[in-house]
């Protein structure tokens, strides 16, 4: 959902069971994350690293670094005892009971401060921390030259017009570089047109997610170095790279 100035996209988009419980398994709870970048609108500047409680975030987490120093808070607006841990006074007005998440807050008129993106998926590897933006296309990906087709047309969706683009994508990869986060774009099928239930037996676009490669898709035209993979073995493929 589009925030009014800048045009973010806010919080925390769809987590699909079939991906969250398929990284459980190989990684463990404690190792995949959901990240909420919150940060100051004045400067466009991240200042927190927010783990909302959801399916993906119930543990405690073993967490990314952060090199800019960057803290991270775990808040849990859905309980009756609302938690934010550790308590810093400037986030204090989120757990005083008028919200029951943090895109609430971020899309009522009380804000004027603050713009949130997710990072969709992360998960600690033996190969190091890895992340992964998660889209859908209804058009199979019979092939690679096909799937590079439909990907290079992403430019036409709505979020990604108007003057501020694709600035949320850019925002990510700045603050996957301070995680030291390798980042990648996914890109799958659904069953039908209308709907988001996504083909399992059908196949993944996998690409690294870089300025570079956001430059490319605002202008229309295919990532590079991409992998066409079946969608069981896309986060095989983010695990290991392109190597």
């Amino acid at each position: 959902m589009p925030q009014a100035i800048p045009s973010y996209v806010n919080s925390i988009g769809k987590i699909e069971t079939d991906i969250s419980t398929d990284l459980s398994r190989k990684y463990g709870k404690k190792n995949i994350l959901n990240i909420i970048c919150l940060g100051k609108i004045i400067d466009n500047e991240t200042v927190f690293y927010v783990l909302e409680k959801n399916e993906i975030n119930s543990d405690i987490k073993n967490l990314p670094k952060s090199q800019k120093g960057i803290p991270f808070v775990y808040l849990d607006l859905k309980s009756n005892n609302q938690k934010l841990y550790p308590n810093y006074h400037e986030l204090q007005f989120l757990i005083d009971g008028k919200y029951k998440s943090l895109m609430e807050f971020t899309l009522s008129k009380n804000n004027n401060d603050y713009y949130t993106i997710d990072i969709d998926y992360v998960f600690k590897s033996s190969n190091g921390w890895k992340g992964f933006e998660f889209t859908t296309f209804y058009m199979p990906f019979k092939n690679k030259h096909e799937a590079e087709r439909l990907i290079s047309k992403i430019n036409r969706r709505p979020s990604w017009k108007g003057i501020y683009g694709a600035r949320s994508l850019r925002r990510i990869v700045k603050d996957c570089e301070d995680l030291n986060i390798d980042l990648y774009m996914v890109c799958a099928n659904t069953l039908k047109k209308v709907g988001s239930k996504l083909d399992l037996t059908g196949n993944c676009y996998v690409f690294k997610l870089s300025i570079e490669q956001i430059n490319k898709l605002e202008k229309g035209q295919p990532p590079t170095n991409g992998i066409l993979c079946s969608f069981k073995k896309f986060i095989e493929v983010v695990e290991n790279g392109f190597k």
